[in-house]
C-alpha cells in the first residue's frame, strides 16, 4: 500500500498488515495531494503546491513534470483525481477550476525532465534551462 504523507512531503509504502517498509521524498515545496499507481509501475502525484503533475517510478526517482497553476485550459488548480488509461492518457479532475482535463501523450515526445510547464493553444511545452524541447510530452485534448 502507498500512502501520500502531504505534511512530510514524501510517499510511503506499507505491507498488508501496516508495517512500514519505505518511503521517498516528494522534494520541499511539495504537498503531495494525489497519488495514482499505473500498470506499468510508474507513480503520478498530484502536487497541490506546486500545481504539477509529477511522474515517478517505483523506485522513488523522478521523471518529469507537467502543469502551473491557472485557470486555462493545460494549466490546474488542486486536483482531486486523476487517472491514466491503457492507451497512456491522462485524465485530471480539479476542484477549484471545476472540470476535468484530458492530456494524450505526443508521439516522438522526448524523455527528458521538465523544469517548467506552459500550456498554449492546448500544447503543453516543457522547458528544461531555458530551451524548448522539440516535442512536448503532452497534449491537451
Amino acid at each position: 500500500m502507498y500512502v501520500t504523507d502531504r505534511s512530510s512531503h514524501r510517499i510511503e509504502s506499507f505491507d498488508e498488515n501496516g508495517r512500514f517498509l519505505d518511503q521517498f521524498s516528494t522534494g520541499s515545496p511539495s504537498t503531495p495531494q494525489v497519488l495514482f499507481l499505473s500498470e506499468d509501475k510508474n507513480f503520478w502525484i498530484a502536487d497541490n503546491m506546486t500545481s504539477k503533475i509529477v511522474k515517478y517510478d517505483v523506485g522513488g526517482h523522478y521523471d518529469y513534470s507537467l502543469g502551473s497553476q491557472g485557470e486555462w485550459p493545460g494549466a490546474m488548480w488542486n486536483v482531486h483525481g486523476m487517472s491514466v488509461d491503457q492507451d497512456g492518457n491522462l485524465y485530471l479532475a480539479e476542484v477549484n477550476n471545476g472540470r476535468p482535463q484530458k492530456f494524450r501523450p505526443r508521439a516522438g515526445a522526448n524523455r527528458v525532465a521538465a523544469r517548467r510547464t506552459t500550456c498554449q493553444g492546448g500544447v503543453v511545452n516543457d522547458e528544461v534551462r531555458g530551451s524548448k524541447i522539440r516535442s512536448s510530452k503532452w497534449e491537451l485534448i
